[in-house]
């Protein structure tokens, strides 16, 4: 994400160089309106994000492959 932010804010910098390029950014964007309440959507994120970085899931599910997969090899060579 952070890789076409930084290439976004390269092509506007070229352009705002070029002399031909008389656009009035504060015109085209409208402001934004955020929201300061927390809302479900943002729970269930805090939620998953919780979840994709439990250190104990990605060992037994680490663990629970290596096994799949000698299992898979031990039954090709008999």
């Amino acid at each position: 994400m952070q890789c076409c932010i930084l290439l976004h804010n390269m092509i506007i910098e070229d352009e705002r160089r070029d002399s031909t390029w008389n656009c009035d950014y504060d015109q085209i964007v409208p402001d934004a309106e955020v929201e300061r309440d927390s809302s479900q959507t943002f729970q269930d994120y805090l939620a998953r994000e919780v979840q994709m970085n439990d250190r104990d899931m990605h060992n037994w599910l680490k663990n629970d492959l290596v096994e799949h997969i000698w299992a898979i090899s031990n039954n090709g060579s008999d």
